[in-house]
This record gives C-alpha cells, sequence and structure tokens, in this order.
C-alpha cells in the first residue's frame, strides 16, 4: 500500500472500488494540485468514474479516531475542499469510525459534505457456528515487480499503452503484456512447467525472472492520466518475475457498519487471508450474503528467492495470432498488485 496510507484507509478504498465497480479507477493518497496556487495536497482516496460526456470525481477522506470528529476536524476539510486555494471535486465524503459531533454535522451540512461512519463489531455474534479458519489455495502464476529499459518515470507499468510498431495490434498496459508474454511463451516451456510444478509447495514458492528482447518493435505511450507528463518510448526489454506458490494460510475475518444520512445503511465483511509471501483481501459489500464480492492480491513481503532466468531469444512476438496457445490450466493471471 502507499507509504502515507493506514490499515483504515485501505479498507475505505476497498469499500468503495467494491461499490464503484471495475469501470470505476480508485486510487489512495493521491496527490492534488490546489486551484490557483499550486500547492499539493492529499486525498486519501479518490474516486473517478466517467459518464456520458463527463468525469465525475469523488474525494473521500477516511479518519480513523477514537472520538468523534469535532467542528474543528470539520472546519479543516472546509478550508480543503470548499475555500480559496480548494481541491476542485465534484462530491467531498468523509468516512469515520465513530462518528461526528453535532456541530461538525451542521458544518457539513451547510457546505455539501456528505458524512459516513464505519464502525466495526463483532461477527462472531452473527455466526454462531463460527468462521472459516483456514483458506487453502493456489497463488499464481503470477507477473510481479515489471520493468523496462530504459527505465521510464511514473506509473507506467498500469497506465500505458503498448502498440506494435510493424502490425498496429494494440497489447494494453505494460503489464497486459507482460502477463501475454508469461501465458504464450514462458509457461509454454516443458523445463518451465515442470520446475513450477516441482516448486511451488516449497516455503519461498516458484520463481523465474524473465528478460524479454523488444528491440524498439513496440511504441509504448505512459502516464495516460497526466497530459503534462504523458511520453513516448520504443523500449528495448521487458524484465518481469513470474511467481507461483501452493499453501494453507489462516483467514481474519472482520465485519463493519456502513452508515449515513444519504448512504443505505449495510453490513460489509472483510477477509484477510496471508498465503505466504502474498495477501489475499476479499471484501463483502452487502455481508457474506452478496450475490458479488471483490478482491484484491498484493505481495506482503519482498520477493527474495533466487530462482532462474530465462532470457529469450529475439523473436517475432507482436502478432497476437503466432504463439501457440498455453495448455490447459498454465494461462492463470491475476490482477496488478
Amino acid at each position: 500500500m502507499p507509504q502515507r496510507t493506514n490499515e483504515y484507509q485501505r479498507l475505505v478504498k476497498l469499500i468503495h472500488q467494491a461499490l464503484a465497480g471495475r469501470t470505476a479507477k480508485v486510487s489512495e493518497s493521491v496527490l492534488v494540485k490546489a486551484s490557483g496556487i499550486g500547492d499539493v495536497r492529499e486525498i486519501d482516496v479518490l474516486v473517478e468514474s466517467e459518464i456520458p460526456t463527463y468525469r465525475m470525481k469523488v474525494a473521500i477522506e477516511a479518519k480513523d479516531q477514537k472520538r468523534k470528529l469535532s467542528q474543528t476536524d470539520m472546519d479543516a476539510f472546509i478550508g480543503k475542499y470548499c475555500e480559496g486555494g480548494k481541491l476542485i471535486v465534484d462530491k467531498v465524503v468523509i468516512v469515520c469510525r465513530n462518528g461526528y459531533s453535532k456541530p461538525a454535522r451542521r458544518r457539513a451540512k451547510v457546505v455539501g459534505i456528505e458524512l459516513v461512519t464505519l464502525t466495526e463489531f463483532n461477527l462472531d455474534e452473527l455466526m454462531p457456528f463460527g468462521k472459516p479458519q483456514t483458506f487453502q489455495g493456489m497463488v499464481g502464476p503470477i507477473v510481479e515487480r515489471v520493468t523496462v529499459e530504459p527505465p521510464v518515470l511514473g506509473n507506467a507499468i498500469l497506465d500505458s499503452k503498448l502498440v506494435c510498431n510493424c502490425h498496429g495490434d494494440d497489447f494494453g498496459s505494460l503489464y497486459s503484456y507482460a502477463n501475454f508474454v508469461m501465458t504464450h511463451y514462458c509457461l509454454t516451456n516443458p523445463e518451465v512447467q515442470k520446475k513450477m510444478q516441482e516448486e511451488m509447495s516449497k516455503p519461498g514458492g516458484f520463481c523465474l525472472k524473465v528478460r524479454w528482447p523488444m528491440k524498439q518493435k513496440f511504441v509504448m505511450v505512459y502516464n495516460l492520466t497526466n497530459l503534462e507528463r504523458m511520453q513516448i518510448v520504443l523500449p528495448e526489454y521487458l524484465n518481469f518475475h513470474v511467481h507461483a506458490q501452493t499453501m494453507t494460510g489462516p483467514v481474519e475475518f472482520k465485519s463493519y457498519k456502513m452508515s449515513g444520512d444519504t448512504v443505505e445503511s449495510r453490513t460489509i465483511d472483510h477477509a484477510v487471508v496471508v498465503l505466504g509471501n502474498h495477501k489475499l483481501e476479499l471484501l463483502f459489500p452487502n455481508g457474506l450474503q452478496s450475490e458479488g464480492g471483490y478482491f484484491e492480491f498484493s505481495r506482503c513481503v519482498p520477493c527474495t528467492a533466487q530462482g532462474p532466468e530465462i532470457v529469450l531469444k529475439e523473436q517475432e512476438v507482436h502478432v497476437r495470432n503466432e504463439p501457440p496457445p498455453p495448455p490447459s490450466g498454465a494461462g492463470a493471471t491475476a490482477d496488478a498488485p
């Protein structure tokens, strides 16, 4: 998670990602320039969604404190979003663990700031039969630690578009292309398949370091969401790790009540599973009876595996219909961490 975040802010981000759906962009600890003065201010969680002709921005501030949010606290938010040098967004929401004082509520109502309370409660009371204690599963194969040569700045791994300069094929982001290489070239290698099966159950799991020649056959445009910083590069090499691991890990369940003046009251269940070096977070926006949920997958321990390195030979990898399909079950990928 970003260095400026905390567990409560992380939870608020996951909840709003689950409620907003995959079409919305939900980011943590976003630095935004204030209107007119150029100062940079931080927004805990920023939700950006596209509707016909317009782009909507919702700023969400997460406050995890033992007392109610006071009028002084509210005045600070009003100065941040409603007065000179304010941050320009379409809506402001404050999510607080322990509610709000009456003066704070009155001040928020005057300026149109929406107030939401998110409080943890004891899930055991609702699940007398007990909660799941362990989770057994497989992590990966998943692409991690993606870099490109020459090196690029900004969020180029996800915020990018890679296009073949011979055929015009669009491979999406650099991360998407790394998944394409893993699926169609790395995992079709019998030696790689054998080694992965042998090492997946070991404590460190399976790690394959890949160095993939691109030789300026692609045009990569990155920083797409920031026109001022958008750049173009012709990559020489793509580097990434492939990780896979099977394991059993403990499950930590927590349940929350979310409510607000204009928000429908709901129960939200949050499960965290630590599987070896990885963490899986499951978010059920309508409790355990939710028809659907949201999950995020991340590495909680830096990769220290001394796995083999594969340097693939330069070949015509930029035409989608040339590579053979992967064997059944070998092409599993996951969302970017």
